[in-house]
């Protein structure tokens, strides 16, 4: 029995030294159990798997593996061993999936300019813009050199003289003319039409007589002329007074030239009418003095559009009296140009008019002349524009010029009241564009009328001042002759 045990003890060592069994696969296994066979006379013979032991055999299971032992104490650490060679680069891996955008950036400093680039193409040509505001006038040029003389013709050859006519018959003759008036003297009429008063309080309008009013026949030839109320007179009258003129209340005249067509105002006396943008143009003093018997349409209208209103020149007067004239110190006379006006209708845009030139005052007495009280040919004011619909901005109206004031006597006259031939004020442009729509110009007299506003932008202007003449001479009615 000992001698199976020692056998079986050197099987187990072979077999744990990696002994290949009989039978096994071709791979050296070690293995934790073997199953041996051993006779009965001590021969041990190894266990193939899946097989089993002959009948006189005795099967024995062996252990090759005890049971696992105490975990020993950690040895020291070995030394490390020399580095091995870098081996091969591996195959680039597969691309990764892309993270998520992060955060931008602060912005950074601002690179250098960069080259100039080729000019690009011309691009097509823009639409027309609208037609712009009429500019001003330009200054006249200088005379050009006057052009070489041409050649004189050669003399034509003298023609046959022609036969003496038959001589006509004689005229009728003609009827004999009106007896006139003696003398220049007849200018201050002859008092046939009585005495002109209008009491303190009473108001007398010769622009609507009818044909029961003493003076419906046109006969203005008065023994004395008292205004102590107030008197309203057409534009162009002329009254007479063969004894003396008093104004101690008020003489109004009312306007006289229109503008019933709203591009072409009527000048009056000036020189030029006024126009969208454009004030007209006045006469000189020399000119001024000459007018002593003025038309109704004195001072020039000024230019407006259809929808404004006013603008009207001021009328004329003339007053002639063969003894003293005196205004006194609450009397007045008055000729002003009429304001221009906008209506300022709401969603329009409305150019401001231009204000009317003033009137023409001519005071002629044989006798003494006082002035204490006041006299007035002021030029109207131009209206404001008013924009409405928020587009180009609409220009005010130019101011009128002044008018004219003729004082005609035998000795100076005596002046300690106020005389005014002023320029009408010009209106404002209304709207924050710098297209502007021309304002209408003012209407001349004595005075130029203002421009209106244009663009540039121009701001309209007022209307110069008129004139103021005294004219002294031993016969004034002789100033009045034509």
């Amino acid at each position: 029995m000992k001698t199976i045990k020692s056998k079986i003890a050197v099987a187990a060592s072979v077999l744990l030294l990696g002994t290949q069994i009989p039978g096994a696969g071709a791979t050296s296994t070690l293995l934790d159990t073997i199953q041996i066979c051993v006779s009965s006379n001590g021969q041990m013979n190894l266990l193939a798997p899946n097989n089993s032991c002959q009948a006189n055999q005795t099967a024995y299971t062996l252990n090759l593996k005890g049971d696992q032992g105490p975990v020993g104490p950690k040895g020291e650490a070995g030394v490390a061993g020399v580095a091995g060679s870098q081996g091969a680069k591996g195959d680039k891996g597969d691309h990764g999936v892309a993270g998520a955008v992060g955060p931008a950036g602060e912005t950074g400093a601002q690179g250098a300019k960069g080259d100039k680039g080729e000019t690009g193409d011309q691009g097509p040509t823009g639409a027309t813009g609208a037609t712009g505001a009429q500019g001003a006038k330009g200054d006249k040029g200088e005379t050009g050199d006057q052009g070489p003389t041409g050649a004189t013709g050669a003399q034509g050859a003298k023609g046959d003289k022609g036969e003496q006519g038959l001589a006509g018959p004689a005229g009728a003759t003609g009827a004999m003319g009106p007896q006139g008036l003696a003398g220049n003297v007849g200018l201050y009429g002859d008092g046939s039409a009585g005495s002109l008063s209008v009491g303190v309080g009473q108001t007398l309008d010769m622009t609507a007589i009818t044909s029961a009013s003493p003076y419906y026949g046109g006969n203005l030839q008065f023994a004395n002329i008292n205004i102590s109320g107030t008197l309203i007179v057409p534009s162009g009258m002329i009254l007479r007074s063969l004894g003396s003129i008093t104004i101690s209340g008020a003489v109004q005249v009312q306007t006289g030239a229109m503008n019933t067509n709203p591009n072409s105002p009527h000048p009056g006396i000036s020189l030029s009418q006024a126009a969208p943008g454009f004030g007209g143009k006045g006469v000189s003093y020399l000119t001024a003095s000459r007018i002593t018997l003025p038309d109704a349409a004195a001072g020039g209208a000024g230019s407006r559009l259809a929808t404004a209103t006013g603008g009207e020149g001021g009328g004329s007067i003339v007053m002639l009296a063969k003894d003293d004239l005196i205004i006194t110190g609450a009397g007045s006379l008055t000729a002003n140009g009429a304001n221009g006006t906008n209506p300022n209708t709401a969603g329009a845009g409305i150019t401001g008019s231009g204000g009317g030139g003033g009137g023409i005052i001519v005071l002629g007495a044989k006798g003494m002349m006082s002035i204490a009280g006041t006299i007035r040919v002021n030029g109207g004011n131009g209206a404001a524009g008013f924009d409405g619909n928020g587009g180009s901005s609409e220009g005010g109206g130019g101011g009128g010029g002044g008018g004219i004031v003729h004082l005609i006597s035998t000795n100076a006259a005596s002046i300690t009241g106020s005389v005014q031939a002023n320029g009408g004020v010009a209106g404002t442009t209304a709207g924050s564009s710098a297209t502007i729509v021309s304002g209408g110009g003012g209407g001349a007299s004595g005075g130029n009328g203002g421009n209106g506003g244009i663009s540039g932008p121009l701001a309209a202007e007022s209307g110069s001042a008129g004139y103021v003449i005294q004219t002294v001479v031993p016969a004034p009615e002789n100033m009045f002759l034509r």
